[in-house]
């Protein structure tokens, strides 16, 4: 995973682990398809171009695609809730975004 640095200073100022703990994290397998909290089920972003809003637009597909159940192979499986994070610059620019089947 490019850019891993990013991906774990998510994981650690999001709670999904304690800090300094994120390699750990990934290193068990958590982030891995059938772990606790799978990530990048739709693959990296240098795969799709790396960045702009074409990237951005195949992860928001595949997220509403987890949440509908239609990811065959990488679905994750009862699927509710998804936190999808991006950084892009030199960190200075996050956007975060909370979908869920859930309706409150």
């Amino acid at each position: 995973m490019r850019y891993l640095v990013w991906f774990l200073t998510m994981l650690e100022e999001t709670g999904a682990c304690e800090l300094g703990k994120g390699a750990r994290f990934v290193y068990d397998g958590h982030t891995s398809p059938g772990g606790k909290m799978p990530a990048n089920t739709i693959g990296e972003a240098t795969s799709r171009g790396h960045n702009g809003s074409g990237v951005g637009l195949a992860y928001y597909v595949e997220l509403a695609r987890q949440l509908m159940g239609k990811c065959g192979e990488k679905q994750v499986p009862n699927c509710t809730n998804i936190l999808s994070t991006s950084g892009g610059g030199s960190g200075m620019n996050w956007i975060g975004s909370v979908w869920s089947r859930e309706y409150q």
